[in-house]
């Protein structure tokens, strides 16, 4: 972050429709992992909770 840039893994996809735009064929390659990195763009909509906080607890 103290160059402005950020990045995040992407660990759930479809790897089939990946392969097929990297043209990446056979089973000698696999798509793993997707790792991004860019500048931020902050969302307002976006919010960070507690685990479980939509559960009620009573006490």
């Amino acid at each position: 972050e103290a160059a402005g840039v950020r990045a995040t893994g992407i660990g759930c996809f479809f790897d089939d429709p990946v392969h097929e735009i990297v043209a990446v064929k056979g089973l000698s390659f696999q798509s793993l992992y997707h790792f991004t990195i860019g500048g931020p763009v902050e969302d307002g909509r976006l919010m960070t909770l507690p685990p479980y906080s939509h559960i009620e607890r009573h006490a």
